[in-house]
Parts: structure tokens; sequence; C-alpha cells
């Protein structure tokens, strides 16, 4: 219950613009990675939490309370464990890279008796790309359930493409590739047959460049 943006002017006496990570990098993707304007693009965040900023016809969409693309607390399991948002089987607790460290863990004690009690990100995603067999194995599901948890979302709000970063890409070579083996197995086939899939373009941090344009629309709109 912070006015983080009243908060942040009252203290540098400059203008502050707010907006959601996944959604700055939706608007960085629609100005720089080559869409057309009046695309209608889904933008995946895949790294402790899972998010997603939407754009629908060359406009963010923030939904009547600005809560749009909490895609990470969609459930995919009604009898799945409970999520800190108070709902079960939320996407976050099959997907996110918090859930990958957590599981490759558990499984190195079960058949190994390790006892390490952290793994980095960075470690995780690089045993997967190693081909560790369990990190690989790990990856590869949730990467899947991540697939099957935006099916909805896709059916229902036919984007014209979908666009993943975060480090959940980073992975292995063939993270489009299950994406795509799960989007064509479950998404209705015409949706699927005119969807274009694929991972940030970007060179600079998309979200960054994203802020960028919000403040720059923001400029302009009041001036």
């Amino acid at each position: 219950h912070i006015n983080i943006g009243e908060w942040l002017e009252n203290k540098t006496v400059l203008p502050v613009f707010l907006e959601h990570d996944a959604n700055c990098g939706a608007i960085a993707e629609l100005w720089y990675g080559g869409h057309e304007r009046n695309t209608s693009l889904l933008f995946v965040l895949g790294d402790q939490g899972v998010g997603a900023g939407l754009i629908i016809n060359g406009d963010i969409y923030h939904g009547a309370l600005g809560y749009s693309g909490e895609m990470g607390h969609s459930s995919i399991n009604f009898e799945g464990p409970i999520c800190e948002c108070g709902n079960r089987g939320c996407i976050e607790l099959y997907s996110s890279t918090l859930t990958m460290r957590r599981a490759y863990l558990a499984e190195r004690l079960r058949t190994e008796q390790s006892h390490e009690k952290d793994i980095t990100t960075d470690d995780f995603l690089q045993l997967s790309r190693e081909n560790d067999p369990i990190a690989r194995s790990i990856y590869e599901t949730a990467v899947s359930q991540l697939a099957f948890g935006l099916v909805g979302f896709i059916n229902a709000l036919t984007p014209s493409a979908v666009v993943f970063s975060d480090p959940i890409t980073t992975g292995s070579e063939s993270f489009l590739s299950i994406i795509k083996n799960i989007f064509q197995k479950y998404l209705m086939p015409q949706i699927y047959e005119n969807l274009i899939v694929s991972n940030c373009s970007l060179d600079e941090d998309p979200m960054l460049l994203g802020a960028s344009v919000v403040a720059f629309e923001q400029l302009i709109q009041n001036h």
C-alpha cells in the first residue's frame, strides 16, 4: 500500500512513470523487434516468477485493475500445491527458475545423497545446457508446462506473435522446439499455423528499452 511513484517524485523532484516489467518488454519488442505496429503480441518473461505483457492492436492492455498479464498465477492444476497468491497449481509453481532449482536439489538429494543447500539460476541453466541428465529433464518439463499454461491464453486472445525473454530461454537450444511442440499439440490448428513464436531478439535489456518508450510517450502526452 505504498505509492511508489509519488514517493519517488517527492524524493527526486522528477516526473515518475510506473509500468510492469513484462509490459515494458512487450513495448520494446513492438517498437524495436520488427513487428507491425498494429500487432497483437504476447511477451512472456520466465525467471523466479512468470509474467506476460499483452499488446492488443498496437497498445498495451492493462485490464480493468491494471493486473493483466499475471499469467504466472493462473492455475494449470486445481489440485496442485498452494501458491503464495492463495491459488492452487499456478503456472509459476511448475515453470519458474526457482521451481527448477528446488526440483534439481531435491532430485540430487534423492538419487545421489547430495546435501547442496542452493544452486544459482545461472548454474542450473548451465548444467541443463551441458546435458546434465537431472537438470535437463527438469528444465524440459518446466518449459513444457509453461507452454501448456499459455495455450488457453493464446486460444482465447489469438495474438499474432508470442515472444519469450528472461533466463528460462537460455537452458537449451531446443527451448523454442519444446514450446512449439506443445503449441502444435494443444492450440487450435488455425491459430498455431498463423502464430509467430520466437525469443526476444533485442541485444539490449528489453525492459529498459520499453521503460524509455513509456517515459517518452508520457512526456509527449503531458506536454
